[in-house]
């Protein structure tokens, strides 16, 4: 799968994109139901026997197949994530109504949507509930790194396939056979994004910023400092915060002071645009460039003209109508 650098900036534009939530949970969705599908039609009781279902390119046969599949979905329904199990939970809905008026068979899907709240345990207690009263085989979720950590390690002890659509820190599908992602992972996309840039851009000296509670942050970070290290790129300093917080006026002061090529930014997506809003107002240039591994278009939206110059990393979608693609 290639991968595409681009540059969010209204004057010297790169590459512009959908808001990939929608497009992506939606086809994810289907292949959820294509999964399900294998399963009840084979009668699995192991996750081996549906890998060979899927990797041999065979439709598994519909005829004869009646009844309802109850499918697990977790999501940031509220929290500090809210945002995105909102936009999340709407492409999952998109693939639902397509699945169920189709014509494929008389099997229809069911989703039981459970609330993580953004949070670890949350996730946990979902994982739970749905596997032991509600009885799935399959989970749609969850969407953070974080919350998978703790909530994976249920579905691979009681053979039920899980399925984060989004979670990206390096490692986590090594936690068992039955953990799948479709989510490029930080070890794939960012030594890719620090070539690119890199050769693009040609900075020398950099800051880094990493949010020191998130797993997928401190993956990103530690991959990107790794990369930028086997570049010849000296890291100035590692500027730290915690999720949630609201004001970055002293890390980047700081920052500004050192005079960085470019900044990096291993955070979620909350939490950057008042990054990006925050450096703007302090004086950071805009020829000094912000580099994060993936953000969407609505985080952008949110930062406005301080998104200038933001650039990110994204796997190569086939449907996008951009000029890049």
């Amino acid at each position: 799968m290639s991968l595409a650098a681009f540059r969010f900036a209204k004057k010297n534009t790169w590459l512009s994109i959908p808001n990939p939530y929608k497009v992506n949970i939606r086809n994810f969705t289907r292949f959820v139901f294509v999964l399900a599908i294998a399963a009840l039609a084979v009668g699995l009781s192991a996750c081996d026997e549906s890998g060979s279902v899927l990797s041999s390119g065979e439709t598994p046969q519909l005829e004869g197949l009646r009844g309802e599949i109850p499918i697990g979905v977790v999501l940031p329904i509220t929290g500090k994530l809210a945002a995105v199990g909102l936009r999340m939970s709407q492409g999952i809905e998109l693939a639902l109504e397509e699945i169920n008026n189709s014509q494929l068979s008389d099997v229809r899907i069911k989703f039981i949507i459970e609330d993580d709240q953004t949070t670890v345990e949350g996730a946990v207690e979902a994982f739970n509930k749905l596997i032991h009263q509600d009885g799935v085989s399959v989970i749609l979720g969850p969407a953070s790194s974080s919350a998978g950590e703790e909530a994976f390690p249920i579905a691979q002890q009681n053979g039920v396939v899980a399925l984060s659509p989004t979670s990206g820190a390096s490692g986590l599908s090594a936690i068992g056979d039955f953990i799948f992602r479709a989510s490029l992972t930080a070890d794939v996309i960012i030594p890719n994004s620090v070539k690119v840039t890199h050769a693009k851009l040609g900075y020398q000296r950099v800051a880094t910023i990493v949010d020191s509670v998130e797993l997928v942050a401190r993956s990103s970070d530690k991959v990107w400092r790794e990369a930028l290290t086997v570049s010849g790129v000296e890291i100035m300093t590692r500027e730290i915060f915690q999720s949630g917080d609201s004001d970055f006026s002293l890390l980047l002061t700081r920052i500004m002071a050192l005079n960085p090529d470019a900044i990096f930014i291993s955070a979620l997506p909350t939490d950057m645009p008042n990054i990006l809003i925050q450096a703007r107002e302090l004086g950071i240039p805009y020829s000094i460039p912000f580099i994060v591994a993936q953000v969407s278009i609505d985080e952008v939206l949110t930062a406005g003209a301080a998104a200038e110059g933001l650039i990110t990393s994204a796997s190569w979608i086939s449907t996008a109508d951009t000029p890049g693609n």
